[in-house]
């Protein structure tokens, strides 16, 4: 299920994503647990994967849970998704800024640094 939750988010795959839940037997909390501890090689979970793609109904529909890790970091840069929101905006502003405000309107901290030691808003300058 690892593998799927990952792949729906990577591929912006809503149906996908959906399909997991079922065959948890509609148990919400072990949903919750996969998303928050199911990881790439490089430590990057589902709302990591969804951020740098762009995919925002992955990000929406990921969110709607309650006791989702906003704020995980990853291996490679010690980047929360929020970090990886402004850099999606290097590519599209607009759209990036949307997705850092929908992670912070849920909760994410724009405090966090990375390895760099550098806060999200660091990242664009």
């Amino acid at each position: 299920l690892k593998d799927q939750l990952l792949d729906a988010a990577r591929r912006d795959n809503l149906d996908l994503l959906n399909s997991i839940l079922p065959q948890l037997n509609n148990n919400q909390d072990d949903f919750v647990d996969l998303i928050n501890n199911s990881r790439d090689t490089l430590g990057n979970t589902a709302l990591h994967l969804a951020t740098i793609y762009g995919n925002f109904e992955i990000i929406d529909s990921i969110l709607n849970y309650d006791n989702i890790e906003i704020d995980p970091i990853n291996n490679l840069n010690n980047d929360s998704p929020l970090h990886l929101a402004i850099t999606y905006s290097f590519d599209d502003f607009n759209y990036g800024k949307f997705l850092a405000e929908t992670l912070i309107d849920a909760g994410s901290d724009p405090r966090i640094k990375n390895r760099f030691d550098r806060k999200p808003i660091d990242l664009l300058y």
